[in-house]
């Protein structure tokens, strides 16, 4: 709503508690991550542990700035009903699942990364 101004186009904005839209994350190429030594590699290992916290804190205070610049603008947010709110959940339930299934192909923890999603989701709304 604030860095896109989009608060200055939009009028109505939905608040949808089960999805979060923003991903982000840090990549190395394996190789070089292989090179490193194991000190170097744990040293970065603490460093990003530190900083999940931090920048999660970030988005969420960002998020809220974003809300008061909005709503100052005059936007309206709209609160979904429970039951709604429960829909439109299991309306994305078949796009997790397929996540679950490529990602298992691969030798991935998928399952374990989305109940880890779903799980911090419902102990962190609002």
């Amino acid at each position: 709503m604030k860095g896109f101004k989009l608060a200055d186009v939009v009028s109505y904005n939905t608040q949808f508690d089960s999805a979060y839209t923003n991903v982000a994350f840090v990549v190395m190429n394996k190789g070089i991550w292989d090179s490193l030594s194991p000190e170097v590699r744990k040293t970065i290992d603490q460093i990003n542990e530190e900083w999940i916290e931090k920048q999660g804190r970030l988005w969420d205070d960002l998020d809220k700035e974003a809300k008061e610049v909005f709503i100052n603008k005059g936007g309206e947010v709209v609160e979904l009903s429970e039951e709604e709110n429960t829909r439109r959940t299991n309306l994305l339930r078949p796009i997790l699942d397929e996540y679950v299934e490529t990602m298992n192909a691969k030798g991935l923890p998928s399952e374990e990364a989305l109940n880890f999603c779903i799980g911090y989701l419902k102990t962190h709304q609002k």
